[in-house]
Order: C-alpha cells, then sequence, then structure tokens
C-alpha cells in the first residue's frame, strides 16, 4: 500500500509537459493533433489572386464550350445579335481578356484550376444610335457555384460590349462560291463536271446572317468547300457534301451544309493493249494439270481520267512495254475442269489503277486451257 501511494503522489506533481511529453504515445498524439490544427487553420487564412481571362461570345441558351479553359463566358441572344468588340469606357482601348481579383479561403482558390470558367449575362440596349451593353464585377459569376463569392475586383472596372444586330443576306450557290478539292491524282476533275446543269439539296440559295458591316465584306469569298471522292467508273452523276467555311466569329451561314448532285460530262477512250501477259490461278486440287493454250491476250478497254491521260501520252511501243511491265490478265481455272475449256471472263489487273473506277473491258477476251500431257 505505501508503494502505491508514492507513486499516486508523483503523478499527481508532474507538469503538464511531462504529461504530454514523458510518454511516446502521448508524444505521438500531440504530434497528430498539432498538424490537424495547423492545416485547419492554414485553410481557413484568406487570399487573394489575381488572373487574366479571354472574353468569349456564347449563346445566351447554349452548351458552352469548356474544353479551351478557364474564361469569362459573355452569354446573349447570338441569333440576334452579335459582339463587335469589348472597350474599356476609362481608356476607349479594345479588350481581349479581364483581370479578376479573386479573394478567398486558400483551400478554394488552390482548386481554381478546376473552375471550367465564369459567365455574365448582358442584354443590349439602344444608346446614342448604337446598341451597347456593359458589365462590372458584380455582373460575373462563376458557373461552379463552389467558387460563388470570390470576385472582388475587376480590370477595367467596366466594360463595354459593342453589339450589332443580325441581319440575314441570301447568295445562290455556283462554282464561283465553292472551294474544290479534288480527288487524288486528278487535279482537273473539276473540268469533268457540268456545273451549271448542278442541283443543291435543300436549297441553291443560302443564307448569311451577321452584322450588316461583316456581310458586306464577303463580296465574292467561297461560303462551302467540297472534298471531292473519285466516282465509280461509268457514273454519270457526281454526289457530295458542301460543307461551310468559317467567314469569321460574327457571320452564320445557313444551312451549313448542303447535298449537290452534278452531272458527269463522261469522254472515256479506248485502248487496244496487246500481249497482255495471262496467269492461270489454279486451284490447290488442281495444281499443275492445266496449261494455257495461248500466255498473252489482246484486250480492249476504255480508260478513264488519270489512266487515260497516261496511256494517251504513249506511243505504240512505249506501250506495249507499259503493259508488259504494269498488266496483267488473271484466268481462274474452275476447280471442277476435267478437260479442254474455256474461260469467258478473265480479271483484268492494272498496277496502280483499279477496274470500274479508272478503267473498263469493253469485251473480255475468252482464254483457252488445256490438260497437260501425263
Amino acid at each position: 500500500m505505501p508503494a502505491r501511494t508514492n507513486r499516486q503522489g508523483r503523478a499527481g506533481n508532474q507538469s503538464v509537459f511531462e504529461m504530454l511529453f514523458g510518454d511516446p504515445w502521448r508524444k505521438l498524439l500531440s504530434l497528430g493533433i498539432a498538424v490537424l490544427l495547423w492545416h485547419y487553420l492554414d485553410s481557413q487564412v484568406s487570399l487573394t489572386e489575381e488572373i487574366g481571362l479571354p472574353l468569349t461570345v456564347a449563346h445566351v441558351a447554349g452548351d458552352l464550350d469548356t474544353t479551351q479553359g478557364t474564361r469569362v463566358f459573355v452569354r446573349l441572344d447570338t441569333q440576334t445579335y452579335s459582339v463587335l468588340g469589348f472597350v474599356d469606357p476609362t481608356s476607349n482601348e479594345r479588350r481581349g481578356e479581364i483581370l479578376l481579383e479573386l479573394t478567398g479561403e486558400k483551400r478554394i482558390l488552390a482548386d481554381l484550376d478546376d473552375n471550367p470558367g465564369f459567365s455574365v449575362r448582358v442584354e443590349p440596349v439602344q444608346e446614342q444610335g448604337e446598341l451597347t451593353a456593359s458589365f462590372t464585377a458584380d455582373d460575373v459569376r462563376p458557373m461552379n457555384p463552389r467558387f460563388e463569392g470570390l470576385v472582388a475586383r475587376m480590370t477595367p472596372p467596366r466594360v463595354v460590349v459593342r453589339i450589332g444586330r443580325n441581319v440575314d443576306r441570301q447568295f445562290a450557290i455556283d462554282r464561283s462560291r465553292i472551294e474544290f478539292v479534288p480527288p487524288g491524282g486528278q487535279p482537273n476533275f473539276a473540268e469533268q463536271l457540268v456545273w451549271e446543269d448542278a442541283r443543291f439539296e435543300p436549297t441553291g440559295v443560302v443564307k448569311a446572317r451577321g452584322p450588316v458591316q461583316d456581310l458586306e465584306r464577303i463580296g465574292d469569298r467561297r461560303l462551302y468547300r467540297l472534298v471531292a471522292e473519285a466516282p465509280l467508273v461509268g457514273a454519270t452523276r457526281f454526289e457530295a457534301v458542301l460543307r461551310a467555311l468559317d467567314l469569321g466569329p460574327n457571320l452564320t451561314l445557313l444551312p451549313d451544309s448542303v447535298q449537290v448532285k452534278i452531272p458527269i460530262r463522261v469522254t472515256p477512250r479506248t485502248f487496244r493493249l496487246l500481249e497482255v501477259p495471262v496467269v492461270l490461278q489454279e486451284p490447290d486440287n488442281l495444281k499443275g494439270k492445266f496449261q494455257l493454250r495461248k500466255d498473252s491476250a489482246d484486250v480492249e478497254i476504255e480508260a478513264f481520267r488519270t489512266l487515260e491521260a497516261v496511256l494517251s501520252g504513249l506511243g505504240p511501243e512505249d506501250l506495249r512495254r507499259w503493259v508488259r511491265d504494269n498488266v496483267t490478265l488473271v484466268a481462274a481455272l474452275p476447280r471442277d475442269a476435267i478437260e479442254s475449256d474455256a474461260i469467258l471472263s478473265p480479271r483484268l489487273l492494272v498496277k496502280d489503277y483499279y477496274e470500274r473506277l479508272d478503267f473498263r473491258m469493253t469485251v473480255p477476251p475468252t482464254v483457252h486451257f488445256d490438260p497437260k500431257d501425263p
């Protein structure tokens, strides 16, 4: 009993410091509490940060494109109005961005990189014969409510938005209004199309919408782009989709795509290819059992576009060499062949060119084959 009384007496005489740090476990507990307290107090500290953000026009009811980084979206009815520019009324200088001073808890400001941006809605008013709107820091709202109340100040303190009313102007589509990208290897393809007979769907008269001063600058500019793909050989009509070109930030082309159908001016040229090498294509069950009666054949073809141009530039001897190096007639042996017979529909292969797209045989030659002597 006396020993127990002595220990209690010593404990009662310990200081607070000895009670907290005299025991290892208490040391760790004290350290953990201190770290948590420091983080809590540090997160409550208010900081001020300034960020420069570009001004981007957006439709009042449309989805915002937040993929380009944090910015200030100035929202208005872009169907009816266009923004002609942003102006600092103090200096009368045009502005493409503003400086926002943000004040708030350190932990919230640290997450600003995740903020999709800010927005401000403006309503045009008529002032001194011009449509304008304006906004201040009080009008700028974060798109994420978590960042609400951070905007303390804006530089410049006020921004004037110069606005133009949109009007529509009609344009007829013709060859001069189309940026034409021809198929590969056919730079003169557009000349093969009968443009005067082109049909446009849903319409051949389109509208450009925007402020009058921007519409005036269209002039004779092209409105649509056409990336052409070569039609099949023998096709009499070319079909494609016209895609609206970017005419500028305040101009919209309606509709933004147009289907076009254009007759093709087809003028194939006939060539006779002499002594085209013939290859017998044998199935596995008849390998080595048959042979060709002749190892070459004359073939008549109609050539189109690029191939027609190539063959037209060759003399008789050059054409023979070209045929020998680039053309093969493939005759497929029937799997049930048992005696001499004929293959009526051999395939013509031309290096770098395609049947039905660049050429076609007028009358396929008949290829004869015979059994080999035992």
